[in-house]
C-alpha cells in the first residue's frame, strides 16, 4: 500500500495535479506510515525509514543519486573482493554488554554462538560488533543493523546489540518472548539464532557495496523486491530487504520457504556461503 501511495503522489506532482489533491495523498501516505511505526514498535522491530523514498527522496527528504555505481551491481567479483574480510571465530560481545543487567550469562553466550554458528557457514563481513542504547523508538528492539557513512564515503556495517532492551533477566524468558512473536506469525525468528541471523542477513545484501552512496542506490533497489507472505512483519514494512532478511531467519530456523521466498534467499544470501 505505502509503495503503490508512493507512485500516486509521484504522478500527481508529474502531472501537474491540484495542490489540496495532492496534500491529501501525502497525509494518506502518512497515516499508513504511521501504522507501520506502531506495528513495529509492538512487536519490538525497528522501521528502515532510509528505505522509504517518495519521489526519489528519502525519509529526511534527501534526494538519491540518480546512477548507480558499478560498485552496486551483484556480480561474482564483488562478493570474492570481500569475503575475505567476512569470518568472525569464536566472537567476542563488547564489554558494554556486561553492562545489560537483564541479560543472563546464558543469553549471552547464546547471543556469540547464534553469530559464530550463521559466520561458520556463510561469509558476513561484521565491521563491527556494538553494544549500545538505541533511541526510545526502539527500545523493544534487541539487535540492529546500522549502515553507517565513513569519513571517507564509505559503508560501515555494525550489528548493535541494543542496552536499553529488557532481555527478560533469564534465557528461558526470552525464549519465551521470542516464541510469543513466532506463534503468533509476527516474526519468522523462533530463536536467538533467528533473530541475529536477520540482522546478518540484512548485512550480506548489503556487504559486497563499498560505499554509503551504493547502499543507498542497492536499499532502492532491493525495497522493491517485496514479497507478501514471509512474516507479518515483513508484510507490513512492505519492503523486499525485510522479506530478505525474515525469509533468511526462517530457513535458519527450520522453516520451509516458497519459491518466491527461497528465490530471494538464493540471490542475495546464499551467494556467501562458504
Amino acid at each position: 500500500m505505502c509503495r503503490a501511495q508512493r507512485q500516486k503522489i509521484k504522478l500527481l506532482e508529474e502531472g501537474g495535479a491540484d495542490e489540496q489533491a495532492i496534500i491529501n495523498a501525502r497525509a494518506r501516505y502518512v497515516k499508513t506510515s504511521d501504522e507501520y511505526v506502531n506495528f513495529s514498535k509492538s512487536v519490538g522491530l525497528s522501521q528502515q525509514w532510509d528505505r522509504v523514498t517518495v519521489g526519489g527522496k528519502n525519509a529526511l527528504g534527501s534526494k538519491l543519486p540518480k546512477k548507480a555505481e558499478s560498485v552496486n551491481k551483484i556480480t561474482a567479483k564483488n562478493v570474492a573482493k570481500f569475503s575475505k574480510y567476512s569470518i568472525i571465530k569464536k566472537v567476542e560481545l563488547p564489554t558494554e554488554t556486561n553492562t545489560i543487567k537483564s541479560m543472563s550469562p546464558e543469553t549471552k553466550e547464546l547471543i556469540s554462538k547464534s553469530i559464530d554458528s550463521v559466520t561458520a557457514e556463510y561469509d558476513v563481513h561484521i565491521d563491527e560488533i556494538v553494544s549500545k542504547p538505541l533511541g526510545e523508538s526502539d527500545k523493544n528492539v534487541p539487535f540492529q543493523f546500522q549502515p553507517i557513512r565513513g569519513s571517507d564515503g564509505s559503508l560501515i556495517k555494525h550489528l548493535v546489540i541494543n542496552t536499553n532492551y529488557d532481555f527478560m533477566g533469564s534465557q528461558e524468558n526470552f525464549q519465551k518472548r521470542i516464541l510469543k512473536n513466532y506463534d503468533k506469525g509476527v516474526l519468522a525468528s523462533n530463536s536467538v539464532e533467528g533473530l541475529i541471523s536477520h540482522e546478518l542477513a540484512h548485512i550480506m545484501t548489503f556487504q559486497d557495496v563499498s560505499t554509503y552512496t551504493g547502499y543507498l542506490l542497492r536499499n532502492k533497489e532491493v525495497a522493491e523486491r517485496y514479497i507478501f507472505g514471509v512474516s507479518k512483519y515483513a508484510n507490513a514494512s512492505l519492503d523486499g530487504s525485510e522479506c530478505i532478511a525474515e525469509a533468511f531467519a526462517k530457513k535458519r530456523c527450520g522453516g520451509a520457504l516458497n519459491a518466491d521466498e527461497q528465490n530471494l534467499v538464493n540471490e542475495f544470501i546464499e551467494r556467501w556461503k562458504k
